[in-house]
């Protein structure tokens, strides 16, 4: 097989001339018009047992699918669901919000748009994980604030 010959079906086939190939299975000769289509049809409707390359390096590159390029949405599965929840409690107490701020429309719709599978937590739900987070926060918090006025 030539180096410019790099379809499986050359194994199958040996070049007449420019124009013709022959088959060594059978010995028909087809026209060659610089592609293996032909050959490759031969092969699987007079010779369905020969199995042609299976393996990407037999093959050689292949052409990237156009759906590999299609947006897949993201789902957001349980480790993703628990991490959320965690920084909008996080969020809360950071920013000293209304615990009622998970319960906005504003909120709300901005986590539609960011995480629509999400669901948006009860402020029961904030409450509960945030705990003595809350303490914790506000204590590094003002921690922090004198730290900077000392600076002053």
């Amino acid at each position: 097989m030539a180096s410019s010959q790099k379809s499986s079906a050359w194994k199958y086939f040996d070049k007449v001339n420019e124009n013709t190939v022959k088959c060594k299975i059978c010995a028909v000769q087809l026209n060659y018009h610089k592609s293996t289509t032909g050959m490759l049809t031969h092969l699987k409707a007079k010779h369905p047992s020969v199995t042609l390359a299976t393996t990407e390096k037999e093959r050689g590159p292949q052409q990237t699918a156009i759906a590999s390029f299609a947006v897949r949405p993201r789902q957001c599965d349980n480790v993703r669901a628990e991490k959320t929840s965690a920084l909008i409690a996080n969020m809360v107490a950071k920013d000293m919000l209304p615990i009622s701020f998970v319960e906005g429309e504003g909120f709300r719709e901005l986590m539609k748009f960011v995480e629509p599978e999400y669901t948006d937590p009860a402020r029961k739900t904030i409450t509960t994980r945030l705990g003595g987070e809350c303490i914790r926060i506000q204590q590094l918090l003002s921690a922090e604030t004198c730290q900077r006025l000392r600076r002053w």
